[in-house]
């Protein structure tokens, strides 16, 4: 019961903070649904995360972001390409202002959390999803295939019913065959939270994507048959 109090509670708190999700929809929307739905599972999660070999190096040092945006890398390669990307990339993800802004006295804990943020980001840079609400919505669906989130989940969900709701049958069919697109997807990958990127800096941008199981363009993401739907889409209001 609990599992449906706790939704409800949260929909109709935050229902016009997320139609539409912009960058003007309230940071503390997105903290409320983090912190209400996963707080059980961050404890189990932190210990997985310390017995990864290379989270110590995370932990004791820098992260993956910060040695990204201190290097200096060949063109081409995944380091220059991506640190590229991260500097004409204009858009305010909120998912990763949600994440990388939460203050902690705990190492560990702030090592993951940036490590959690790095995970997201490239989910959008190597499949090539937009970092507008449906991007996201598709990063969010990709995620979900290799660690499911109560809060992801439920996020992907509201904004599936928002798009029925405002746009009809064919605005939701489309959001659902991205999302299960983005979900097989993922399923197809690596798993980002625990891979070590550092060590693939300095490769080809190709070459890392077929390393992590990144072998093609989302299809149905790149459809111009669906285009429109994206414009439709992200104005849920």
């Amino acid at each position: 019961m609990k599992y449906f109090i706790d939704r409800w509670r949260l929909y109709k708190k935050h229902q016009h903070d997320l139609e539409p999700l912009t960058p003007d929809t309230p940071i503390e929307c997105i903290y409320d649904i983090i912190n209400t739905l996963d707080k059980k599972d961050t404890i189990q999660r932190l210990q997985k995360f310390k017995r990864w070999p290379v989270s110590r190096t995370l932990v004791n040092g820098k992260s993956f972001q910060e040695k990204i945006k201190e290097g200096n890398f060949s063109p081409g390669t995944f380091g220059a390409e991506y640190k590229k990307w991260l500097v004409d990339d204009n858009f305010m993800d909120l998912v990763l202002i949600a994440l990388g802004s939460q203050k902690t006295k705990s190492k560990l804990l702030d090592a993951y959390i940036k490590n959690s943020v790095i995970t997201h980001d490239l989910a959008h840079f190597l499949n090539g999803y937009g970092t507008d609400s449906i991007g996201e919505v598709n990063v969010l669906s990709f995620d979900l295939a290799r660690e499911w989130r109560a809060s992801w989940s439920t996020i992907v969900g509201f904004l599936g019913w928002f798009s029925l709701k405002r746009h009809g049958l064919r605005a939701f069919i489309t959001y659902v065959r991205w999302c299960t697109e983005a979900y097989l997807r993922g399923r197809r990958a690596v798993d980002f939270m625990y891979t070590d990127w550092e060590q693939m800096f300095d490769l080809p941008l190709d070459e890392v994507k077929r390393k992590v199981g990144i072998y093609d363009k989302p299809k149905l993401w790149n459809d111009p048959k669906l285009e429109r739907y994206k414009s439709v889409l992200q104005n849920q209001g």
